[in-house]
């Protein structure tokens, strides 16, 4: 790797050494030098039918359009199409993704300054009312975890206390922009939480998915306990993931 890592992360008392790229979402475990898959990488596994059917609709009512308006359906039109679920992607996940950055921003103690957009602000009204009114206090933020057991690594957006139970129980949150809180959102966090019990031995509560709607920035975080039955279909991801990588020839990407 020709550039500094952006962060060195020292686990398992300093018997293990993640080298983290930003720009490539890259981790290298320095002691073996290999690349381990990813929290997300491994529930990335699980097929999305809805995001097909919408990016299918999209381009459908695209060409659609043009024949009522008599319009000629040229290469590029359809080219065009083709990427039409992508420029949408790109800009509905904007004011979601805003609303995540304030949030981040403020676990770390940067005070950032209140967003201008009302629609953001409205966002990060709602995220800081639930903090309000349960009492949070943030423990760690994008926190990286490793699995020596499993062989997995990921970043771990937060964990936190509440005031309504004393702060006497450690919860493990994860930040989401997308439509819906999806299933295997819960596996990732399992996956998480599951790490850093492994190298810490923290114990863990609940855990809470806390979702920044990208269309409209509305706010929503919903609790969530059943743990093991999350962390056997996370595992049972991460054995499918492996699994193909393997048989493609291709282990650790």
């Amino acid at each position: 790797m020709a550039s500094a890592p952006d962060k060195v992360i020292t686990l398992y008392k300093n018997k293990i050494t993640i080298d983290y790229w930003d720009a490539r979402h890259l981790y290298i475990v320095r002691e073996t030098g290999k690349v381990p898959l990813s929290v997300t990488g491994a529930t990335g596994i699980i097929d999305k039918p809805a995001l097909k059917i919408w990016a299918v609709n999209l381009t459908r009512d695209f060409l659609l359009d043009l024949v009522r308006r008599k319009k000629p359906i040229t290469e590029q039109a359809i080219i065009d199409a083709s990427k039409l679920h992508q420029q949408r992607t790109k800009a509905a996940a904007t004011l979601g993704s805003l609303v995540h950055d304030w949030v981040e921003a403020h676990i770390k103690g940067q005070n950032p300054i209140m967003p201008a957009d009302p629609r953001v602000l409205n966002g990060v009204m709602a995220f800081l009312k639930w903090v309000e009114e349960h009492q949070v206090k943030f423990i760690s933020s994008e926190q990286v975890v490793y699995s020596l057991k499993h062989d997995y690594v990921g970043t771990m957006d937060c964990k936190f206390t509440m005031g309504i139970e004393s702060h006497k129980i450690v919860h493990a949150g994860d930040f989401k922009t997308g439509k819906a809180i999806y299933p295997e959102y819960r596996y990732q966090v399992a996956g998480y939480q599951e790490a850093d019990t492994e190298e810490s031995g923290q114990k863990y509560g609940s855990k809470w998915l806390m979702r920044f709607d990208k269309e409209t920035a509305d706010f929503e975080a919903l609790e969530y306990h059943e743990h093991k039955e999350d962390l056997k279909a996370f595992l049972g991801c991460l054995d499918v993931k492996r699994r193909q990588k393997l048989l493609s020839g291709n282990r650790y990407k």
